[in-house]
């Protein structure tokens, strides 16, 4: 029985990885007809460069390991509730949830 749950669960995650590569190749064809290189999780990282450049500025403690929960806390907690730290971490843990899980990050506004 155990043999047969662990086939299925690798089905499972085949197919998950099959229909991720599926969509991530539609919104860079996507991306691409729309004058953009390419989409998905690489925009997040190139954000995230960009936001470990201006954290210092922002009086933001971003080590080599990223931010710390201790200081996300800080930052979630500060009241006003959105000054510009809370914005940054707002954009922050978008692009790293995007570049964790490898999705695509969309900015709407």
């Amino acid at each position: 029985m155990e043999g047969l749950a662990f086939h299925f669960r690798l089905e499972i995650h085949q197919m998950i990885a099959t229909l991720r590569r599926q969509i991530t190749d539609a919104l860079n064809e996507k991306c691409i007809k729309l004058g953009f290189s390419k989409c998905g999780h690489f925009l997040a990282r190139k954000v995230s460069a960009e936001l470990a450049a201006v954290a210092k500025d922002f009086g933001i403690p971003l080590s080599a390991r990223g931010l710390s929960d201790v200081a996300a806390q800080e930052i979630n907690d500060f009241e006003p509730l959105f000054d510009d730290r809370a914005v940054w971490l707002l954009v922050y843990e978008g692009c790293r949830l995007a570049t964790m899980s490898l999705v695509a990050l969309w900015f709407a506004g």
